[in-house]
């Protein structure tokens, strides 16, 4: 098994906005499109050093390019810090050595970027997503990282319980509540594995956990998402606002405002008092929230929506690059005039078509347009037309059916090459009409010649044919005739002598 750091991919030079021989890094077979994402990111910004003659690079050396990026940033921003306190009141030291901390977590994971980076998007926004460390080597390099899988706010049922949602909380949600069918699983219906957004919790104990509980006495996992989810009734103190703190939703805490942590004096977060939710109809409530949540996975199972698109294209600024990502996949990104996003070719099939650049990105549906460097359509050029042979040359086209039968190609090839060193004949006549051209006399003659030529070849070839004919015929006759017939022929001519 090959060494993935040992894996070398190929560079493709194009044209982008003025600038020519532009490397870029083709993908391979599931190779690591987010730190290929990242590279071609920094190169169509014109923040790589990249050798003119160099035509592949191998993973260590991508990598290395990544790390002495994010060092060149920490070197740049700790310059530009001075003595000065940021914003928020840290002292430039404290930040600095928050700086450097981020840092040092990135290049910890920076090997993840050749293998796959864990994902966990928010339906709310395009550029909204759980923060790690991989999403930080992201942020420390400038670059955006956005998606377009998102709730539209006028489906008003799911986005009051989508809305405020990461993707694994979605995930939970519908395998705790919905249909526990084998085939709904939205985990598939979604396309999403290991290597982009996690996949769904092994979540088989708390079920059984549910299914356990007594119909008056819900389980913990049941509360906690009913309270993240705010389908508690309102008033009570607990379920109305978002109570529960979560480990896998730091940004629905935050979200929720001041007003989210308990009242003085009330319950403690993630537990409910005794009367505030009717058993039966908290349970429904949830149920009906996790079979929406399955329901939306599976219908928006491409990982974008049309007001995902929109909001996309409303998020980003014109001529703007970034890192897009999609069923498990990231992709160079560039808004361009008018508001229309292009995706970046990576494909090792299109290395040699310098006229495959760009792809748009204006649906779901996967049928998209290729486009060229000049994001203009790209147009496929016609199909090379049939080879032709010596029989198929324009100066014997005008010769009657069957004149060339029983010529040898070679024959045809050389009557064909004599035809075309002639002048060509005229087809144009004076203004007046009347007159004919003198080089139409020469054409013709031209022609009258040539078909002379062929005549003569095929008469002295059906001659050669008589001849060699008759000869055969004597000799088979000579071959069959009888000895005594053969001795009176031998007598015959001793007598003559």
């Amino acid at each position: 098994m090959t060494d993935p750091a040992d894996t070398s991919y190929r560079i493709k030079r194009i044209e982008f906005c003025g600038r020519e021989n532009v490397p870029i890094f083709c993908q391979n077979n599931n190779g690591p499109c987010p730190l290929l994402a990242i590279l071609n990111v920094l190169s169509l910004r014109n923040q790589l050093d990249i050798p003119p003659n160099t035509t592949s690079l191998s993973t260590t050396r991508l990598m290395s390019m990544v790390a002495e990026k994010l060092l060149d940033t920490g070197s740049a921003a700790s310059a530009s810090a001075g003595g000065a306190a940021r914003p928020g009141g840290v002292a430039a030291s404290e930040w600095e050595a928050n700086l450097r901390a981020n840092i040092a977590d990135c290049l910890e994971v920076l090997n993840k970027l050749a293998t796959g980076v864990d994902v966990n998007i928010r339906f709310d926004h395009p550029l909204s997503l759980e923060p790690t460390r991989e999403v930080a080597v992201f942020d420390l390099l400038g670059i955006t990282l956005c998606h377009g899988w998102l709730v539209d706010p006028q489906d008003r049922t799911a986005a009051s319980v989508l809305s405020k949602l990461s993707y694994n909380e979605a995930v939970e949600l519908a395998v705790c509540h919905a249909p526990s069918s084998p085939a709904a699983a939205p985990a598939t219906a979604g396309g999403v594995a290991a290597q982009g957004l996690p996949p769904a919790p092994d979540l088989a104990p708390l079920q059984q956990q549910s299914q356990q509980q007594p119909t008056g006495a819900p389980s913990q996992a049941g509360v906690e998402t009913a309270d993240l989810l705010g389908l508690g009734d309102e008033g009570t103190g607990s379920a109305g606002a978002a109570a529960a703190p979560s480990t896998s939703a730091p940004a629905a805490e935050a979200e929720a405002g001041a007003g989210a942590g308990p009242a003085a004096g009330g319950p403690d977060a993630g537990q409910l008092p005794p009367a505030a939710v009717a058993p039966s109809e908290s349970l429904s409530r949830r149920a009906a929230a996790g079979a929406l949540a399955h329901e939306w996975l599976m219908e928006h199972a491409s990982q974008l929506t049309v007001y995902g698109l929109a909001a996309l294209g409303d998020a980003l600024q014109e001529h703007a690059l970034a890192v897009f990502f999609r069923n498990n996949h990231f992709n160079a990104l560039f808004k361009g005039a008018g508001g229309r996003l292009f995706l970046l070719v990576t494909d090792t099939g299109y290395l040699g078509e310098s006229r495959v650049v760009w792809e748009r990105l204006d649906g779901g549906d996967g049928d998209t347009q290729l486009c060229g460097p000049d994001f203009a359509p790209y147009v496929a050029p016609p199909p090379a037309p049939p080879s032709q042979g010596p029989r198929d040359h324009p100066a014997l086209a005008a010769l009657p059916p069957g004149a060339l039968d029983g010529l040898s190609e070679a024959d045809a090839a050389a009557i064909a090459e004599a035809a075309g060193a002639l002048p060509p004949a005229a087809h144009h006549y004076s203004a007046r009409g009347d007159e004919t051209p003198p080089d139409a006399h020469a054409a013709h003659q031209a022609d009258a010649d040539l078909a002379l030529a062929i005549q003569l070849q095929q008469e002295e070839e059906e001659a050669e044919e008589r001849r060699q004919q008759a000869q055969r015929a004597q000799q088979q006759q000579a071959a069959t005739a009888s000895p005594q017939q053969q001795q009176q022929q031998q007598g015959r001519g001793g007598q003559q002598q």
